[in-house]
Order: structure tokens, then sequence, then C-alpha cells
């Protein structure tokens, strides 16, 4: 069967109906991070998304700092307009916040996992079988750092998210049209144990409000191969030496529980993984589990928005491939749909970035600005915005310096190089005559015409178009 890179078929969604997102485990809240960076830059999708995370561990730091970021978009899109006039891209998706982002498993909180299975009440026929389940390591594992790598656990514990306020929340709120799409990994033990089930629910469960639209609702998913791996750790029971093992598992277990099974019950699935992989400390899990962006959660999230331009009907399984096998990825590298898809949003976002942290002092007095109104720049929402930019350089950071990396920018400008020359492979074309550098991009923002009538709306409409057009007269040509 051919297996297409991702990025193919535009369908136009018109009802704006919602995809329900479940971003299962630590590598679920990557994704999910990469996706909203992607489409804060104005990568587009035709859906709302609504994001749920799946994760036991209450203080993972790759959880909390995906929710912060999650709720940072949603704030500033608040003050945005997105009707047929706005000509603005960026934050255009809408992001649907449930009360709490993270979808609670309930009961694990300060408990080990032999009290939640209540161990010590069992029968003696029933306490023989567990101990010959699970050993003494996993009986006496504590509930709130997660699963440890161990999906025998996870499938017990995570058996009881249909019964939750959260998940009967979600199924409340499903309506016709809407789709689900779930992101996991398969080498550990929250997202390798959540999927299977989470599947089985959705297409199951007749307990569950609106259970009809949901058991035939079109259900996509990713499904996260090795891409890294920890340190040996004697004292941590996660050990990446059992990754391919269990992915090799996990692989036989979905192709005769989902690929090959008789009800079929997913319409896409996507595979993404790599051999090349960086070693991460050993953390069980907690706030200590903070991985850089990785370029496999970026290929991830663009499955995401892959499944979103997919028909009803359509059942594939698919894998990502870049053009060149290389260790630092560039645009150029890219497969031709995945550079078009990004490449263009990536490099306006780079510009604001650079426009806000290298021309900051001399934007209050462009007339782009002063037009806003006196102290425009003190404005909260310019102070937040700015920091979401710088959020966004961090990440790019991340993934410039990891293994694999992908680095299709120069990130640290030195003084003696022109700042707006940062797009590796594309010499920034400066104007033969005139203004150059920020003087050039402050005449473009400036000569840009809106209607907009608030001044949030205005810089921002101003912003999307001069930094296209900039995009594509001097990057791209």
């Amino acid at each position: 069967m051919e297996k297409p890179l991702l990025g193919g078929w535009e369908i136009k969604i018109t009802d704006m109906s919602t995809l329900h997102l479940f971003a299962i485990g630590g590598t679920g809240s990557r994704v999910l991070r990469s996706l909203t960076m992607l489409l804060s830059a104005g990568v587009k999708c035709e859906w709302d998304i609504h994001p749920i995370i799946v994760d036991p561990d209450h203080s993972n730091e790759d959880v909390s700092r995906t929710s912060i970021l999650i709720k940072n978009y949603a704030k500033l899109r608040e003050r945005l307009s997105f009707d047929q006039s706005a000509k603005n891209k960026f934050f255009s998706t809408r992001l649907l916040l449930s009360e709490d982002l993270r979808m609670p498993i309930e009961n694990t909180s300060d408990k080990r996992f032999k009290d939640y299975i209540g161990l010590s009440g069992m029968p003696m026929e029933s306490l023989a079988f567990m101990r010959a389940l699970f050993s003494d390591q996993d009986l006496d594992a504590e509930m709130q750092v997660g699963f440890e790598g161990n999906p025998n656990r996870g499938s017990v514990v995570l058996n009881q998210l249909s019964e939750t306020a959260a998940f009967k929340s979600f199924a409340n709120d499903f309506k016709q049209g809407d789709r689900v799409f779930i992101i996991s990994s398969i080498f550990g033990g929250t997202g390798a144990s959540g999927f299977p089930l989470l599947l089985k629910m959705l297409r199951d469960s007749k307990d569950m409000p609106n259970h009809a639209l949901i058991n035939q609702s079109t259900i996509g998913a990713v499904t996260v191969l090795p891409y890294f791996k920890v340190k040996p750790d004697s004292d941590s029971p996660i050990d990446s030496a059992t990754f391919i093992s269990k992915t090799r598992s996990a692989l036989q277990y979905y192709k005769r529980n989902i690929s090959d099974s008789p009800s079929n019950p997913l319409q896409h699935l996507y595979y993404i993984g790599d051999r090349r992989c960086r070693t991460y400390d050993n953390h069980k899990g907690g706030q200590e589990q903070r991985n850089d962006a990785h370029f496999v959660e970026l290929a991830a999230a663009l499955a995401i928005l892959d499944f979103a331009k997919q028909g009803d009907n359509v059942r594939c399984h698919k894998e990502f491939g870049i053009k060149n096998d290389v260790q630092e990825i560039t645009f150029a590298d890219l497969g031709e749909r995945t550079s078009g898809q990004i490449k263009l949003p990536l490099i306006q976002n780079m510009l604001l970035h650079h426009l806000f942290k290298y021309h900051s002092s001399e934007m209050p007095n462009q007339r782009y600005v002063i037009e806003q109104g006196a102290h425009f720049m003190d404005n909260e929402w310019i102070h937040e915005y700015k920091d979401f930019l710088d959020k966004y350089h961090v990440w790019l950071t991340e993934l410039a310096t990891n293994d694999v990396a992908f680095s299709p920018f120069e990130l640290n400008p030195s003084s003696a190089t022109d700042p707006l020359d940062f797009v590796k492979g594309h010499k920034h074309k400066q104007p033969l005559i005139g203004k150059k550098g920020f003087n050039h991009f402050d005449d473009c923002i400036n000569k840009q015409e809106t209607d907009a009538d608030n001044s949030i709306q205005r810089l921002m409409e101003k912003l999307y178009q001069a930094t296209f057009e900039m995009a594509k007269k001097d990057y791209i040509g």
C-alpha cells in the first residue's frame, strides 16, 4: 500500500465543526505544544480544536508548560476578530478550552498502585493473581508520577476514564460532524495503554452521552515510535533498552485489534519516529520531566492538520518522510507539501519576533504604533504577545539543538550581520533603492491598510499583511 507523505488533499470544511484532540502522556503534551506554535503563526486549520490532556502525572512539567501556552494563546485570541473582512491569520484557529485542560485521572493522587486496586482487601485467589501479574516494584509504585513506562499499570488505571466528569463533559459537548484525534507514544506507559483503551471507549461505549454520534464519528490517531532515549539509572523503572521491544509488542497488538480488526475502528493512523535518538536524563516524571521540543513532535502536529483536511470516508495509514536524510533539517530538506505548509507562516512569525526583540525601542516612533494611541506599547496585550513570541523563539531554539535538529533559522544573529537575514538558504533581499533593514520593515507595515475598529486588531492586520508580503518577496521569491 502506498503511504503518502503528510500534507495532502485540500477539503473545505464549512461548518467549523470541532476536532476533539486527546493528547495522552508527556509526548501528547509536547506534540500539542508544537501544534499551538504552528497555529499561532497562522498555519491553516479549518476546524475549531478542543484540546484534552490525559496524564496522571499531576506535576509533569511538559504538561504544565503546554497548558500555560494554550491558555496564553486563547487569551491573546480573545482580543482578535476573524470575520470575513479580517486578513490576519495569526491565532486564527479557535482553541476551545474546558474548565481544566487536563482530564483528571481520579483517585490517583498520593496513592500507591496497590492501594488504588485495593490489594489488601482482595480474596486470596485474586491476591495471588495480582502478584503474578505485577511485581512488588509495580505494586509499590506511586501513582502521582504516572505509570513510569509501564503500560500494564496504565491499562488498569485508564479504564476509569469514561466514568470521569471530564470525559462525560466531552461527550455532552460532542455534536454531529465533530471528529476525534488521539496523540500518544507507543513506547512508554501512559500513551501505549491509553490509546487503545480510549479508542475502545469511543467506539463501543453505550453509556456515555451522545454515544451514537461518537461511536460513528471519524477518528484519527498518531502513534509516536521511539525518538529519544534516557540514561541508564538503576533507581528508575524507565529503561530505554526496552523501548523497541515495547514498540514491537504494541504494534502487533495494534495490528490485530485496530488495523486488521473486522470493525476497523480507526479511519486514519499516522506513524512517526526516528532512529537517531538523543539521550535525556532519566526522570520518572514530575517537574523534572521537561524535554526539549523535537522535530518528531512537529511532524506529529502536522499529522493532526493533515487529518483535518481528509474526507469522512477515507481510510489510510500514513508515515512521515523528509526529502533529504540529514542531521540538521532546513526548509530545503522538507517535502514540498510540508515546506509549502509551514515555511511562510514560520518566517512571518520570526519576522515579528525580531521586530519586537530588536526594534521595540523604535516602534513607538512609527506611524503604525502612533495611530493606535498614546502608550499603546504599554498595553498588557502587547506585553503578553511579546512574551508569546519569546516562547516561540525558545521552541525554535529547542528544535534546533535537538537530535535530529530542525534548524531553518539563524536564531541569534551577531551584531555584525543584518538581523533580518535569518532564513538559512535564503539571502535576505534588501531593496536596491531606499530604506533597508528595520526601516524597510517599518515602511512595509505603514503602507498596509485596514478598516479594523480597534487598535490591537488594526496592528495585527498590518503586521500580518506586511510580514506576508516581506516573506514572499524578500525571502521566498
